[in-house]
């Protein structure tokens, strides 16, 4: 089993785990007791923060009950909306009385640390329905919350809803409202903005994912599974039938692995760092890739530093307020 290859040969004992890339609460009962008794194969005993993606519809009782008496300390529950027209438009199975249930069964079982996904830009929405989806989520008082902006994906229901003329896209100004009003909302109550999507009460930040932006290294098991470490990408077969026939094969299912040169790995780790509020601490940086991080950078990214989306000095570089909006175009001209 490739987990138990996870704890060899050095007796790995990870301070952050998190089970998602899916949805695992529609296993049932018995497969989660299976999967909850596979991972603490691993010496979980240093682990600080357990979390486990949940769908508010497929979440009861006596799995909250499995969950917390298998280590599990904080619940990512795919909310998307609080808004039954909206997630039936995103073509949820669960309705908005089922995230109000699980909330409340979660703080029930002794989960003091939940944390609520929401998607805004779904087609019909306007900055006023935006802001009243993020006053019932904040009335929960989640500890933590994420906000995406809806992405089509190919070959998608929604994808041929628009291209049928069924529904239609928002636009991108309306898509930058609606983020600036989560950017302006969610810290007024108490939400600090840690990176791009991410919103947390003080010190409830989610750490599994703070090491993925800042590039340390992490393990990872399962279908589709991203690793790295030492400078190599790993990834495993994504559709899990494929991945459950190499593993029988071959005792792997790792279908790429790529080897960073120490720039690429460098400037990938900065444009990592800049997705947090913190951004790039430039001495930590220099520690740890080698690089000096104003070396990495041409004419057209200092000119973003003049223009004001970017703050800039000695010691650190982070996006502003007006950065983060177009994070991705900044970023654009650090990845070259």
């Amino acid at each position: 089993m490739e987990i138990e290859l996870a704890a060899l040969p050095d007796r790995f004992r990870p301070d952050t785990i998190f089970v998602g890339g899916g949805t695992p609460t529609s296993l049932g009962v018995a497969q989660m007791e299976r999967l909850m008794r596979a991972i603490k194969r691993i010496d979980i005993s240093l682990t600080s923060e357990f979390t486990i993606e949940a769908n508010p519809g497929t979440i009861d009782d006596e799995k909250l009950s499995l969950l917390r008496e298998s280590g599990v300390n904080r619940l990512s529950l795919g909310a998307q909306s609080l808004d039954d027209f909206f997630l039936k438009t995103l073509g949820r199975a669960h309705t908005s009385a089922d995230v109000y249930r699980a909330v409340e069964s979660a703080r029930k079982h002794g989960f003091d640390n939940v944390s609520l996904d929401l998607i805004f830009a779904v087609p019909e929405q306007t900055v006023e329905m935006w802001l009243e989806d993020l006053g019932k989520c904040v009335r929960l008082a989640p500890e933590h919350v994420s906000t995406y902006c809806l992405i089509y994906e190919k070959d998608t229901p929604l994808v041929r809803m628009a291209e049928a003329g069924d529904i239609e896209k928002l636009s991108t100004d309306i898509e930058a409202e609606m983020y600036a009003a989560a950017l302006r909302f969610l810290p007024e109550h108490g939400y600090e903005h840690y990176e791009i999507s991410n919103f947390a009460r003080p010190g409830r930040q989610c750490r599994h994912n703070l090491l993925y932006w800042r590039n340390d290294t992490t393990r990872a098991v399962g279908a589709g599974a991203f690793a790295f470490a030492d400078g190599v990408r790993r990834t495993n077969a994504r559709p899990v039938g494929e991945y459950v026939k190499l593993m029988h094969e071959r005792g792997h299912a790792v279908i790429l692995r790529e080897n960073l040169e120490p720039e690429d790995s460098a400037r990938e780790t900065a444009f990592l760092r800049l997705r947090t509020r913190q951004g790039v601490d430039k001495a930590d940086f220099r520690q740890k890739t080698g690089f000096y991080f104003d070396a990495l950078v041409n004419d057209d990214f200092r000119k973003l530093i003049d223009e004001g989306y970017l703050a800039d000095s000695d010691e650190n570089i982070h996006l502003t307020d007006k950065g983060f909006p177009v994070a991705d175009s900044v970023f654009v001209h650090l990845m070259r």
